[in-house]
């Protein structure tokens, strides 16, 4: 039998009588010990740019001699390795017009636990309910290590002063 449940189809088991999808998602986990996050800031309004963002190698003394400012920073962290143009194509939209950048990796760990025996079942009796739920008596576990890009830098402007409007 096949129901749409939240726009996705969902078969049902004749032997639980639970969706699958369900009694899949109930019997297993995964714990990462690295967060990933995405943040590119401002610290005002500014109008965006009209190019990418370049991105500079210069000290910031070399920056502010040349008349620009620091008007925000960027702070990523992911698996999967993100693109520079995609950065400084952000960063443009934040108002800046250079960015600079400093990547490295570091390392994080996944533990995935998986049920091997889905037909299980255990009685919960809490609450004076007696109802059966999917429990595991089995469980595989896999430990990987994933190579996350760090990237960490500033947003830089040449008129600082001129404000979105």
């Amino acid at each position: 039998m096949l129901t749409v449940v939240h726009g996705w189809p969902v078969r049902w088991s004749l032997l639980l009588g639970l969706p699958i999808l369900f009694t899949l998602a109930a019997c297993g986990h995964t714990t990462k010990n690295y967060q990933e996050y995405h943040r590119i800031t401002a610290s005002g309004a500014f109008s965006a740019r009209d190019k990418l963002a370049d991105e500079t190698t210069l000290t910031d003394d070399e920056l502010s001699q040349k008349g620009y400012a620091p008007i925000g920073a960027i702070d990523i962290s992911s698996v999967k390795p993100p693109d520079i143009n995609d950065i400084k194509h952000e960063a443009a939209g934040k108002g800046a017009d250079l960015i600079k950048v400093d990547i490295s990796s570091q390392t994080g760990n996944e533990t995935t636990k998986t049920c091997l025996d889905l037909l299980s079942t255990s009685n919960d009796m809490t609450g004076g309910g007696g109802n059966n739920f999917a429990g595991c008596q089995n469980y595989s576990v896999e430990n990987t290590t994933v190579n996350l890009s760090v990237i960490k830098g500033s947003l830089w402007r040449h008129d600082p002063q001129e404000k979105a409007r």
